[in-house]
């Protein structure tokens, strides 16, 4: 179902240990991307060039762009399984299962790297990814067949701590993804005849509950962030009280001394009115 979505093939000819690095292509937003994060976004074929080196055929998702880089000095950190593949065998690049989506586009946004080490006519390929990123063999891709992928997602996504410090891009890709969720849960409770099977339907009503938390805490906190924080502050005005009472003693120390005690007359003034108007009001 996802064959559409992928790029025309792209031969890379490969003789030597080389990194092959997928990132997101400028001007990309990762909303674009986390809706078609169901399936695989790039697919690998080892094929003979010519007979003179061995080569990849790659197929990617039409976000992304692929550079081929030599390896490292440094042999490759092989944090994942690695898989040999050989002559018409190839893998395909999933989200790894048990990870938020927002994290594994982070990930990709930052470039992920893909080992490729040449072992006779074969290919060994590992990920950097620590499993966020999973390369699984073309003949056992099985994904399709596994439990609803909706109670696997909600599950994953409130399985994942919130990160206070996140930027207002990233808290409003969580946003997006939450939302995206809850439609998925919506359609797979109306859509899959489950009615008359209250487990499943109490699984889905505690999810969509806990989503809603979440999302509520994190629209709470994306408008903190991205509005401003009184109603007659400018909305990119950030307040430092250290750096106000700096500017201030710069202030007195540059104005003349008639200056400042007329200044602070007038404050004193001020406090006066408004103390006189609290004690003149009429009580109703």
């Amino acid at each position: 179902m996802f064959e559409s979505l992928f790029t025309q093939p792209q031969l890379i000819h490969i003789s030597t240990a080389s990194r092959l690095v997928l990132t997101l292509k400028e001007n990309v937003s990762e909303q674009c991307l986390l809706q078609t994060m169901d399936g695989h976004i790039a697919e690998f074929i080892v094929v003979d060039d010519s007979g003179l080196a061995s080569g990849l055929i790659a197929r990617l998702h039409p976000l992304l762009q692929l550079n081929l880089a030599p390896f490292d000095d440094a042999p490759a950190p092989y944090l994942t399984p690695s898989l040999l593949r050989g002559l018409g065998q190839g893998v395909r690049l999933f989200t790894g299962l048990g990870y938020s989506l927002s994290l594994c586009i982070s990930l990709l946004r930052q470039g992920l790297i893909i080992y490729i080490e040449p072992e006779g006519a074969q290919f060994r390929f590992a990920t950097d990814s620590g499993n966020k990123w999973q390369l699984l063999e073309l003949e056992k891709d099985l994904r399709l067949f596994g439990g609803p992928s909706a109670l696997t997602r909600a599950q994953t996504i409130l399985a994942q701590p919130f990160d206070f410090e996140t930027s207002v891009q990233g808290l409003l890709l969580a946003l997006s993804e939450l939302d995206m969720v809850r439609r998925e849960l919506t359609r797979f409770a109306c859509d899959n005849g489950i009615e008359s099977q209250s487990t499943i339907i109490d699984m889905v009503a505690s999810l969509d509950r806990q989503l809603h938390r979440r999302q509520q805490l994190i629209a709470r906190h994306y408008q903190q962030s991205a509005e401003r924080t009184h109603w007659h502050y400018a909305a990119n005005q950030v307040e430092h009280s250290d750096l106000l009472q700096r500017k201030l003693a710069s202030y007195q120390s540059l104005a003349t001394p008639e200056l400042n005690a007329m200044v602070e007359q007038i404050l004193v003034d001020d406090n006066d009115d408004s103390l006189s108007l609290m004690t003149n009001v009429i009580p109703i």
